[in-house]
This record gives C-alpha cells, sequence and structure tokens, in this order.
C-alpha cells in the first residue's frame, strides 16, 4: 500500500440540514433514510486540495451528525461532542478524475472550561474512482488533540 499525502486542505460549510426547526433542539431525524442512526443534522462542505501529489483538486461531502449534551460550569446546556456517521465525499482532480469514499467515523469532543477540541476520523474509498483514480483505494486516519 502506497501512501499519497496532502500538504494543505481547506474546508469549508455549504449548507446544513437540521432535524427540528431550531438548531440544537435536541429532535433527530435519520433524514428520510439518509442517515442509519436518528441525527441531530446533516453537515454539507466543500473542500479544496491547495498541495498534493495530484496537484489541485476539488471536494463535495456531507456527514450525518449526533450531538452530545452537557452542562458547562454556570449549568448552562452545551455541546460538549459531536459524532459524525454516515458521511460521503467526492474528490475530483483538475483532469477529471474522480474518487468516492465513505466515513466510517469520526468524532469531535469539546472541553467547555478548557476550550480544547479534540477529533479522530477514518474514511475508506467506495472504489469509485474513474480516469487517473480507476481501481484506487483511499484510507484516511486523522487524529488531532
Amino acid at each position: 500500500m502506497r501512501s499519497v499525502p496532502w500538504r494543505v486542505v481547506e474546508i469549508r460549510e455549504d449548507g446544513t440540514d437540521w432535524a427540528g426547526e431550531a438548531p440544537f433542539s435536541g429532535a433527530t431525524s435519520d433524514f428520510g433514510g439518509r442517515c442509519s442512526v436518528p441525527s441531530d443534522w446533516v453537515f454539507h462542505m466543500r473542500w479544496e486540495g491547495l498541495d498534493s501529489v495530484f496537484g489541485h483538486f476539488t471536494g463535495t461531502g456531507s456527514h450525518g451528525a449526533q450531538i452530545t449534551w452537557g452542562v458547562d460550569a454556570a449549568g448552562a446546556p452545551t455541546v460538549m461532542g459531536i459524532v459524525f456517521t454516515d458521511g460521503v465525499f467526492l474528490a475530483t482532480l483538475a483532469d477529471g478524475s474522480t474518487l468516492g469514499g465513505k466515513t466510517m467515523a469520526m468524532s469531535m469532543g469539546f472541553d467547555a472550561e478548557t476550550g480544547l477540541i479534540t477529533y479522530a476520523n477514518f474514511q475508506y474509498s467506495v472504489g469509485e474512482g474513474t480516469g487517473r483514480l480507476a481501481g484506487a483505494t483511499l484510507f484516511h486516519v486523522a487524529n488531532r488533540r
């Protein structure tokens, strides 16, 4: 297995579908079968690879998300963690070659007192490569603390 690093990827939010009428209402949904577990929202994104061995590339994706609630030091409700499931993405190289993928798990934690954010992310391709990426597989692991 060959590792192919990228050095700079910018990710931008491209919209959010909430289960309830108000964000963070506590309502959940499977979003018409889009999510395998009850989710608070579906997050849509666009991303751009500015520096990689493939050159410039762009992508789109989305994740279903589940919120873990807690309380802050004043006793007010606060988001303590988020688990993203049912994620999908599609990367497109400058020559039109593509690679689709699916996120297996991503979790994000937040410490309300320190402001520290932690996350872990695991992705794998689902064999949708075309052009230069036909037959390619992708496995990505990211951990941050």
